[in-house]
């Protein structure tokens, strides 16, 4: 069964991005500039998030644009959504991929760079107007 969280948590605008805060997959999954052996990485796992952004009365929302990209490791998507009360953020990140071959390593990745790129857009807050 999935575990799901629910929680209202409060941050400056500067820390707001399409995840909340940096997820750090090149980091966490494939850390070595490179590898001899295959990469063992585990059972097939998803990551699922939604946040709501209620920004105080005539602040604008500045929305990136939403990602949605495959490879043979897995899938990942996020978009932004406008709703009459709130901004929703929702991002799925799908590794399929239990065991990467060491040629295939650097493929790997460049693909988890790409989404920790599109994980730290920023929601830009500004000013009176709006529109994604």
């Amino acid at each position: 069964d999935p575990l799901v969280v629910r929680a209202t948590i409060t941050l400056p605008a500067a820390a707001w991005t399409r995840a909340g805060r940096p997820w750090g997959l090149v980091e966490g999954l494939a850390h070595a500039a490179t590898r001899t052996l295959p990469l063992v990485v585990g059972p097939a796992r998803i990551a699922e998030m939604t946040l709501r952004l209620r920004p105080a009365p005539g602040l604008a929302v500045g929305a990136p644009p939403d990602v949605r990209t495959s490879s043979p490791f897995g899938t990942f998507e996020s978009t932004v959504a406008r709703e009459p009360d709130a901004w929703v953020v929702h991002t799925r990140f799908e590794l399929a991929a239990t065991e990467v071959p060491s040629e295939h390593y650097g493929e790997l990745r460049a693909w988890l760079s790409t989404l920790d790129g599109a994980l730290g857009a920023r929601l830009r807050l500004g000013g009176a107007g709006g529109g994604k």
